[in-house]
């Protein structure tokens, strides 16, 4: 629970991150199409106003209103400024497509050339009203204009349409994600809560050692330190000092073990004095190597007995002169050990090397404690508190010539994926005459 507690606050604080960058960038988002969408709509009120001007001045010259000042210079040049500022205007806005830019520009220019044929239909007329002129030249000038007009305003109609789509998809995604990040709000707070209580049980705990005198007892202040360390998730920290609470007790208790100096042990053949003297009886046996079984041939039986922890395996073809009922029992020694470590699967790599062959079992999500390794790392057959499987393995790889390492595996970023253990078979035995072998015994300490 209090693992899936630790969890569960990683992945409800990344959900509210990405919840709350999410609000605020749709909002801005919304915001901006809000923005242009108005200033969409003050550029077609604008339009309007200024086409209406050039209306009154069509108007007036329908009715042949002479006397009106619709046809003063004053009211025309301010009409086409008034289409000048609402091209400059419409250019500055980022959401107005190149048609309606031209739309613009089309009307600023068609209002100019408006007035100038509206000033030459009625100069005549001016100097002598009992003359007629002829409007269906400006008719069909100031039609082009309201054509041109009635294009912008549908163009800009679309333009805020697509801006109005646009907005309610944010509004949705602005209530999903505003939500989310409510309730992931409130979830963080909950676990937090729960943390916090979490830690007041726990120093009520230590408080009560302390006052019942049991502050020196040293399997409570394991319980209450191992207990701190898991609800943090500190998996390795528990362990490592799970081994050294281990080692302070046992050199209290009189026991003398030799503390972890490594991560990865490797044991090497050691010979001792029968050994030797077998080894030198048959020097001429041993020198003949025989041409062995493939890999795969010899592994196969155990292999299909183990296809339910078996996820993967990548064997390199090749020969090895081993005895089948040794390769038995050294793999059941290996798997009782696993299966000890509570492993689920595991894969099987095999490789040739110099003088032999390689196998590597990785193991995912386990850690190999420093008794083991520390075990391994020495030359005794025997160990304290270590899995007897473990022995036989040790016992049978020192046997028959074979490498045994296990380390523990971290990824890049320091946390611990697993564990691999390599069995290196080697095939080329080199054997030293029985004065060497006595003169390395010497020198060993």
């Amino acid at each position: 629970m209090k693992k899936i507690q630790t969890q569960a606050f990683e992945k409800v604080l990344i959900v509210c991150g990405f919840s709350l960058t999410v609000t605020l960038m749709t909002a801005w988002h919304f915001g901006d199409l809000f923005k242009h969408r108005d200033s969409l709509s003050i550029l077609a009120q604008a339009v309007d106003t200024c086409f209406y001007r050039v209306n009154q001045s069509f108007t007036a010259t329908m009715i042949k209103d002479i006397k009106s000042h619709y046809f003063k210079n004053d009211f025309t040049q301010l009409t086409n400024e008034c289409f000048k500022d609402l091209n400059k205007n419409g250019k500055s806005i980022s959401s107005m497509t190149s048609a309606g830019r031209k739309n613009l520009e089309e009307l600023s220019s068609e209002v100019v050339w408006f007035h100038e044929k509206l000033s030459k239909v009625i100069a005549p007329f001016l100097i002598d009203p009992t003359k007629d002129y002829q409007v269906q030249s400006i008719q069909s000038k100031f039609e082009k204009i309201e054509t041109i007009k009635f294009d912008f305003l549908d163009r800009v109609e679309a333009i805020q349409s697509e801006q109005l789509q646009m907005m309610n998809r944010d509004e949705l995604i602005l209530l999903f994600s505003f939500s989310a990040f409510i309730l992931s709000v409130f979830s963080l707070s909950f676990i937090l809560v729960g943390q916090m209580r979490m830690r007041n049980k726990i120093e009520h705990h230590a408080l009560t050692l302390l006052n019942v005198g049991h502050s020196q007892v040293g399997a409570k202040v394991e319980e209450l330190i191992l207990n701190i360390l898991k609800i943090q998730q500190f998996k390795i920290s528990s362990q490592v000092f799970k081994d050294y609470h281990q080692l302070v007790l046992n050199q209290m208790s009189g026991l003398l073990m030799r503390s972890p100096k490594e991560a990865a042990a490797t044991v090497r053949l050691e010979t001792s004095p029968q050994i030797k003297q077998e080894m030198v009886e048959n020097i001429s046996s041993l020198s003949e190597l025989k041409e062995g079984k493939e890999v795969k041939s010899i592994l196969s039986n155990w292999m299909q007995q183990n296809e339910h922890l078996l996820i993967s395996s990548d064997l390199e073809n090749d020969n090895l002169d081993i005895d089948q009922e040794f390769i038995d029992q050294l793999f059941t020694n290996v798997k009782g050990y696993f299966e000890e470590k509570e492993v689920k699967h595991f894969s099987l790599k095999g490789s040739k090397i110099k003088n032999g062959y390689s196998l590597k079992f990785d193991v995912p999500d386990i850690l190999i404690n420093s008794t083991d390794l520390n075990y391994l790392s020495t030359h005794a057959l025997q160990g304290t508190n270590v899995s007897i499987n473990l022995v036989l393995v040790k016992e049978l790889c020192l046997e028959n010539n074979v490498d045994l390492r296990l380390v523990n595996i971290l990824n890049t970023h320091g946390k611990l994926i697993g564990a691999e253990l390599v069995l290196d078979f080697n095939q080329d035995l080199q054997i030293d005459s029985p004065e060497n072998l006595t003169e390395k015994d010497s020198e060993r300490p």
